[in-house]
């Protein structure tokens, strides 16, 4: 990943077992030629299952905009919510140097622009910074925290504290198999 790349987060809320989510996922990936993609699987939030695709700007195109949905996706109530594509304003980690670390994503709410209170923050040892590049993105900032498991929970009372964030919570990286 480097500057002139832009990630596109997806989020997926189901009741979808990992197993069976990684088989529909590996097979999209397989079929779309999609090899640059990390997988976030929820150790305490809202969406079960987050993923960034990563593209230059010049070869980026929209993931599951139209894609068909199979039984299997019906059946368990598959929901996908396109974040967008952002532009990387903060890289102080690179998330596959150090898999012992959690992460906790924040997305931030339409209107936040001042994104200094987060800096501040104690309970956390990098912070990726990642700003919406197309106008219509779902949120302005996407924050990606790097922290100790052990701090993962102190972490997400101190961003409770902070008004500006629409959702936020606690993910580990996963992949079942190389696409």
């Amino acid at each position: 990943m480097n500057k002139n790349d832009i990630v596109q987060f997806i989020c997926f809320d189901t009741t979808m077992e990992t197993d069976v989510f990684f088989s529909l996922m590996n097979n999209y990936l397989r079929q779309n030629k999609m090899p640059d993609t990390i997988i976030h699987e929820a150790q305490q939030g809202r969406m079960k299952y987050i993923s960034r695709h990563y593209a230059s700007r010049n070869d980026f195109h929209f993931v599951f905009s139209k894609a068909k949905y199979s039984d299997a996706a019906a059946k368990h109530h598959l929901k996908i919510t396109q974040a967008g594509g952002y532009c990387v304003l903060q890289q102080n980690h690179h998330p596959d140097a150090d898999t012992e670390l959690a992460t906790v994503l924040v997305f931030l709410q339409q209107g936040t622009t001042d994104i200094t209170a987060f800096h501040g923050m104690e309970n956390y040892k990098y912070l990726n910074i990642y700003e919406a590049y197309y106008e219509n993105c779902l949120y302005p900032y996407i924050l990606e925290f790097f922290t100790r498991e052990s701090y993962a929970d102190e972490l997400m009372k101190e961003l409770k504290l902070q008004p500006d964030f629409a959702y936020a919570g606690i993910y580990k990286e996963c992949m079942a198999q190389e696409v």
